[in-house]
């Protein structure tokens, strides 16, 4: 079987965004619980707890390019740059198809934050920046995405001018699930406070916008370049010191609902995040031996193929969430954490192998480009059309495969614009071998 994937990795950035990944699912089949408080110091903890997994996830991101540049350095040419950047330019692009899983059109959401952290990141370790200069870039984006943060999201007569609140007027009998679509509807008129906000603020700084991200992208460089190092330890102390001043100083917001996570450009938001994940990944460092036991090789896949692992565990999150949200809301929802969380990373983890198993082995046939961009187009249209009528679970039933498709394409279009990028050096070298 062909695979997508380099053989000079490092297995340790694989492992750190594994651990990401997992905790990710952890963290919404938390969230998804209906039945869960979410106005409350226990669900603060459980929440801050699943946020870890942004900070390692991103920070090993960065790391990562500077691998990835590592292995570019024999070639001093344009080409290596063209060729990344015009791939992180195709994954950007793709992030429309996952907003509509999300119904986050109009916003950046994570597919977007990678592609725009990855560049950034790139540039600077493709130039080869001096680590101090990054450390400063990074610390200005912190700087100014705190600031642009303090503005409220608008709430007016005019985001409420057009919103349907017959949904309201027409509550289910049973209280549970009367709650529960006035979740849904509130969260509906949050997003329409959210989206009026203008294009270039939605662009820079709400949700997964270029800041504050970027910034975590530009310090999993610096850890890189700084890992194994006293300067590492360094590194925590500085932000432990952020951390600490930004606590002590600064409001700390705990978001209780929907806004909360358009909101992460706040100060206290950045600092917590900040010192947890350059903590974590130092620590994941000291503890991580090469696929030592079934955990870590599970993690090491996980991270490896993150993206697949992403788009898997959406789906596997909703229909979980649905079914104990109907039928198990009576019971505690620890009781049901303990089967339905291992659950879920089970499931995620098991779909996610088995469709990086199935990329691999079809990849090289003919049929394979013309396959996944047929279920992504005619799936995301089919998405979007019940979702303008309002059929929210058409549009998640056939969105969730057009999100599969975007993992599963991403590759095709990688190698299709590195073979346009070292055409003639391919066609040299075939010549050659005749």
């Amino acid at each position: 079987m062909a695979s997508v994937h380099t053989t000079e990795r490092d297995y340790y950035i694989d492992f750190a965004k594994g651990i990401a990944v997992f905790i990710m699912a952890w963290g919404h089949t938390m969230y998804y619980t209906q039945w869960l408080p979410h106005n409350t110091v226990e669900y603060a903890f459980l929440w801050a707890f699943s946020e870890l997994s942004m900070p390692i996830f991103v920070l090993a991101s960065g790391m990562n390019v500077v691998s990835q540049v590592k292995r570019m350095k024999a070639d001093s040419s344009w080409r290596p740059t063209l060729a990344f950047l015009g791939s992180i330019a195709w994954l950007f692009m793709l992030g429309f198809i996952y907003n509509i899983n999300r119904r986050s059109l109009g916003l950046m959401d994570l597919f977007h934050m990678v592609a725009m952290g990855t560049a950034l990141a790139f540039i600077v370790s493709r130039r080869e920046w001096p680590t101090w200069s990054i450390i400063g870039l990074s610390a200005g984006i912190f700087g100014v995405s705190a600031v642009l943060s303090l503005d409220a999201i608008p709430i007016s007569t005019e985001i409420l001018k057009n919103f349907d609140y017959t949904r309201f007027l027409k509550r289910p009998s049973d209280p549970f699930i009367a709650q529960a679509v006035t979740n849904i509807t509130m969260g509906e008129l949050k997003k329409k406070a959210v989206l009026e906000f203008p294009l270039w603020r939605r662009i820079l700084h709400i949700h997964f916008a270029l800041i504050p991200w970027a910034g975590f992208f530009l310090t999993g460089v610096v850890l890189k370049r700084l890992r194994n190092t006293m300067w590492e330890w360094v590194l925590v102390g500085v932000s432990l010191a952020l951390f600490v001043v930004t606590f002590l100083t600064l409001p700390t917001f705990v978001p209780v609902d929907d806004f909360g996570f358009y909101q992460r450009s706040r100060a206290d938001y950045i600092a917590r995040l900040l010192f947890t994940g350059v903590l974590a990944m130092v620590l994941l460092s000291r503890y991580y031996h090469r696929a030592k036991g079934a955990f870590a090789k599970a993690a090491e896949l996980a991270g490896r193929e993150s993206f697949i692992f992403f788009v898997c565990h959406w789906g596997v999150i909703w229909i979980s969430a649905s079914f104990s949200n109907i039928f198990l809301h009576n019971f505690n929802y620890w009781k049901v954490w303990v089967i339905q969380i291992p659950l879920n990373l089970f499931l995620s983890y098991k779909f996610t192998q088995l469709m990086a198993w199935w990329r691999d082995k079809t990849i090289i046939n003919p049929g394979y480009a013309k396959t996944w961009l047929s279920i992504l187009i005619i799936c995301a249209l089919i998405a979007v059309r019940a979702d303008a009528r309002g059929n929210i679970f058409l549009l998640k039933v056939f969105s969730f495969p057009a999100s599969v498709a975007v993992a599963m394409v991403w590759p095709v279009g990688r190698n299709f614009i590195r073979g346009l990028v070292y055409r003639r050096q391919i066609n040299a070298a075939k010549k050659a071998a005749e």
